[in-house]
């Protein structure tokens, strides 16, 4: 038996930045989507509220390894370009801008544009590989945050149908006495 493929099924841990592969692979570390929420404590009762607040920006880390000396070259290049704080705006240029960047879970994610936050230099395992870890921050614009909730929708069984009229009694207690028998 074949379990259904709910969906496309990522074929690679890997990411583009700005529309561009880098060598190596790419592995998600860490970067979870925080939604904004804050506990306030009410004054002089027992108890607490929660009040949404902005969301977080999500933060993700990469794990960049590379395998060979023309990867490793590729990837100087690579984090030369593309790896580093936008130059300052100067009058008359371009203002710096964001990367655009996908990866199949920040895309699930909501993250569409990044900016480089840190990079740590690449190591050797002394086998070979080389490795250092990236890390993006999402940019995105401020999105207005929820308002305060004002109650809570309740968790209450489903209300029993009422009979609207004899015959809809009549077949309640019917079912009511079936029931009673069938235990």
């Amino acid at each position: 038996m074949t379990t259904p493929q709910i969906y496309n099924f990522p074929g690679t841990d890997t990411i583009t930045l700005a529309g561009v592969q880098p060598v190596g692979k790419w592995t998600y570390i860490e970067g979870p989507r925080v939604f904004g929420w804050e506990e306030r404590k009410g004054y002089g009762l027992t108890g607490a509220t929660t009040v949404p607040t902005g969301d977080e920006l999500v933060k993700p880390r990469f794990l960049w390894e590379v395998f060979n000396n023309l990867d490793f070259i590729a990837a100087k290049l690579f984090r030369s370009t593309y790896l580093k704080k936008p130059a300052a705006a100067i009058p008359g240029s371009p203002a710096p801008m964001a990367m655009g960047i996908y990866h199949p879970e920040l895309k699930e994610l909501g993250v569409e544009s990044v900016v480089v936050k840190e990079v740590s230099p690449f190591v050797n395992d002394g086998f070979g590989l080389w490795s250092c870890t990236v890390l993006f921050w999402q940019y995105r614009k401020p999105l207005p945050a929820l308002s305060k909730p004002l109650a809570s929708i309740p968790d209450v069984a489903t209300p029993r149908p009422t009979a609207q009229d004899e015959q809809d009694r009549q077949l309640q207690l019917l079912q009511a006495q079936l029931q009673q028998v069938a235990k």
